[in-house]
Formats: structure tokens, C-alpha cells, sequence
């Protein structure tokens, strides 16, 4: 009798433990720490992150990776993936970092970011074309966001924002709408489209 009121007990306290934190969210995955986050927390004013220099980056998509990151657009779990030289390194049965399905759009290689910035998922999708072959796929996904800023996959519309070298294409996607968050989002496109510029 006395187990199963000390179980029943735990089984309560375990219950509560996790109704109070919301059961599995967003901890699960890499925080993004920008300037911002980090004085708003502390009490100080908030104040322009500053961008690191793009030329210093190669002109690959581990060059376009970095300087993302490094431009706090974005966060990687760096225990669980690592980039080393020309390879990225990623640990078994990690979600928040993978490589994509790159060639249903006619890209050569692309990544996927999941990670929580001020209470929200987001995922950001970043693809390498070789603009000088491609195939059909390829052009009909870079025509398509030239023309209309998305493509079409399994008959969804995916918002999309193409680099001027044509090179990369970057989807980003935030589950929340608020200011802080879009200032983010725009960040985000800013540095894109500033690489190697």
C-alpha cells in the first residue's frame, strides 16, 4: 500500500512538473541569442546587432552557413552538428539540423535550421544551385521565385527569397507574427542577400 501511494504521489509530482513547463516545446531545440534578446533580458536598451563582413566567408554553402550563424540569423545545436572544413559533421537522430531532399527542386545540396527565438519555432531552409546546370526543376523553381517570390512543392506555395547571384534560396518561417519576430525574419533576408556582395 505504501508503494503505491509513494508512486501515485511521484506520478502527481512529475504531472504538475510538466503541465508548469508546458510539456515539450521549443527547449528541445538551439536558442537564437541576438544582442536584442540578450538586453532585454538583462534590463538594457536594445540596441543594432552588428553584421559581420561577408567577404571573409568562402562563397560555399558552409561559407553562407557561418556567416548566417555568425550574423546570429540563425542557431545550430554545435554539440550535435559541426562544421568541419568542406563536410558538416551531424550526430545520429538529430531533427533541428538536417540535410534536405535538395534535389526535388533541382538544388546540388541544402540544409534545414529548426531552432526557438522569443517563444516560437523556426525554420530556416538554405539551398546551393549551380546556376550554370540546371536542370528543369532548377529553373522552374528559380524562374518562379524571380517572377512571384515562391515556388510550388507537393502542391503547396513555399515563400522563398533568392540570392542576386542566384546561387542560394533561402526559406524562412517563423510559427509567430509579432514585431520582434519579423524584425528578425528581416534580418534574416537582409544578411541573406548581403553575402559575398
Amino acid at each position: 500500500m505504501k508503494k503505491r501511494i509513494t508512486a501515485l504521489f511521484l506520478a502527481g509530482a512529475l504531472a504538475l512538473t510538466l503541465s508548469a513547463c508546458g510539456g515539450v516545446t521549443t527547449s528541445q531545440l538551439p536558442l537564437l541569442i541576438t544582442e536584442d534578446t540578450a538586453s532585454t533580458t538583462s534590463g538594457g536598451e536594445e540596441k543594432p546587432q552588428a553584421k559581420p563582413d561577408s567577404s571573409k566567408y568562402e562563397d560555399t554553402l558552409i561559407g553562407l552557413l557561418t556567416y548566417m550563424e555568425d550574423g546570429k540569423a540563425i542557431a545550430r545545436d554545435t554539440e550535435r552538428v559541426t562544421f568541419e572544413g568542406d563536410n558538416i559533421v551531424i550526430a545520429e537522430n538529430t531533427t533541428s539540423f538536417v540535410q534536405m531532399s535538395y534535389k526535388e527542386i533541382g538544388a546540388v545540396n541544402g540544409y534545414r535550421y529548426q531552432f526557438s527565438y522569443n517563444g516560437s519555432t523556426v525554420q530556416a531552409e538554405f539551398y546551393e544551385f549551380d546556376p550554370e546546370n540546371l536542370d528543369e526543376k532548377g529553373k522552374s523553381c528559380l524562374d518562379s521565385v524571380r517572377e512571384k517570390g515562391s515556388f510550388e512543392v507537393l502542391d503547396n506555395e513555399v515563400p522563398a527569397t533568392l540570392h542576386p547571384s542566384e546561387k542560394y534560396l533561402m526559406i524562412y518561417t517563423d510559427t509567430k507574427n509579432d514585431k520582434k519576430n519579423e524584425a528578425q525574419k528581416k534580418l534574416a533576408e537582409e544578411l541573406f542577400l548581403s553575402f559575398q556582395k
